[in-house]
């Protein structure tokens, strides 16, 4: 049981440093935090709810449309963001209705950063 609590502690740990890093970050102008940002979570959302999404930028479409990750399967659409705006949430659904929602009839928007993201 010690480990799990462990494990647990370690989790919120590196999630909560990756949310002040990448405040930090893009404070300071460089966002590549947030592209891995978006593979970290394609991982661990995988892993929790036994998905298998995809990331849906690639060569041919760098910047997919209101969506970052992709689970065809089960037509799920993820928008992994570091911006909690409105603004960035009605721009997703607006970019998932263009692009996405012939494909997917879900979508999650996953903003890992929370209110002292100011």
């Amino acid at each position: 049981m010690y480990n799990i609590q462990k494990y647990k502690e370690e989790i919120v740990k590196c999630l909560t440093d990756l949310e002040r890093l990448t405040i930090l970050s893009n404070k300071a102008g460089h966002f590549d935090l947030n592209k891995n940002a978006e593979e970290f979570y394609r991982g661990l959302l995988n892993l929790f709810y036994d998905w298998n999404l995809k990331n849906a930028n690639t060569d041919r479409d760098p910047n997919y449309v209101g969506v970052d990750l992709l689970f065809l399967g089960e037509k799920i659409a993820v928008q992994v963001t570091s911006e909690k705006t409105s603004e960035k949430v009605h721009k997703s659904i607006i970019g998932f209705k263009k692009k996405a929602l012939n494909v997917c009839s879900e979508l999650y928007i996953l903003m890992f950063t929370g209110n002292n993201g100011s």
